[in-house]
């Protein structure tokens, strides 16, 4: 039985050992054929280093193949020192793949900065990945780190980095306000310019009321100040609502401060009653 078929017969029994060193005397090809198998083999049992370790010296397509798929099993297992180890050999397209796939693991775990440090080490700018550090952006604000999401919005040209963050940190006011949850919608818009989102003070203010959280919904108003017709609106419902639990002291507050006279005068009418 010629040595070929003898190493064939030690891969098919898993003695993955002699079947590379019966190949030692092969011609190349065909010992790097059974160097392959035997690699693919350790890679389905879950033997990575020895996987590694009989890719060496093949072919670069086959070594960084291997290689390749050890990179992805590692990072499915956890254990990411093992996946960056810096002596496997790859291509630079499955070293950006790599670290997209670990910044994730990394973004995951809350580990923001760590995850894109990887990506900033192979030479992926935020350009390349501009859709990653939007959401990035979105998941740090929601997780309450308002000053890490503006840095992922950081490097976008200023323009679009103003309306992104705009988006980003409304999106979260919103998602809490349709949950009821006003103070956390205000403490996300309070990283942003006032005059950018008074539609949204507008809105709180309004569900303030409604609650009849009245000193609350006040605060809110304070900080409308171009859309006065509909903050106005709303000072005039809260001068109603103090006029219904007899506090004229803030009741007149506020129809003084309307600026809608026909409003003001009917609820200086309504106080002068009580």
């Amino acid at each position: 039985m010629n040595i070929e078929k003898i190493s064939e017969k030690y891969l098919a029994k898993d003695d993955l050992e002699q079947a590379l060193e019966c190949s030692k005397t092969l011609p190349y090809e065909i010992k790097t054929q059974i160097a392959g198998q035997v690699a693919n083999r350790y890679l389905e049992l879950g033997k990575l280093e020895q996987a590694l370790e009989c890719s060496k010296g093949l072919s670069y397509i086959i070594e960084t193949q291997i290689a390749g798929q050890v990179v992805n099993k590692y990072i499915e297992l956890g254990e990411l020192e093992k996946a960056l180890d810096k002596e496997i050999k790859l291509t630079h397209e499955q070293e950006k793949e790599r670290a997209i796939k670990i910044s994730e693991v990394y973004f995951q775990n809350g580990k923001f900065k760590e995850g894109i440090g990887i990506l900033k080490d192979v030479g992926i700018s935020q350009s390349n990945i501009s859709p990653l550090y939007k959401k990035l952006a979105l998941e740090c604000c929601r997780l309450g780190k308002y000053e890490d999401s503006k840095e992922f919005l950081e490097d976008f040209p200023i323009l679009e980095r103003e309306k992104l963050t705009k988006e980003t940190f409304c999106k979260i006011a919103e998602e809490y306000y349709s949950n009821g949850n006003l103070e956390k919608a205000e403490e996300v818009l309070s990283y942003l310019r006032s005059d950018l989102v008074e539609d949204m003070y507008l809105k709180i203010a309004e569900a303030y009321i409604e609650q009849n959280k009245l000193e609350s919904a006040e605060a809110s108003l304070r900080k409308v100040v171009y859309e006065y017709n509909e903050r106005d609106k709303l000072r005039a419902k809260l001068a109603e609502e103090y006029i219904e639990l007899n506090d004229l002291d803030h009741a007149v507050e506020f129809v003084i401060f309307n600026e809608d006279h026909g409003q003001a005068k009917a609820l200086y009418i309504d106080i002068a009653k009580i």
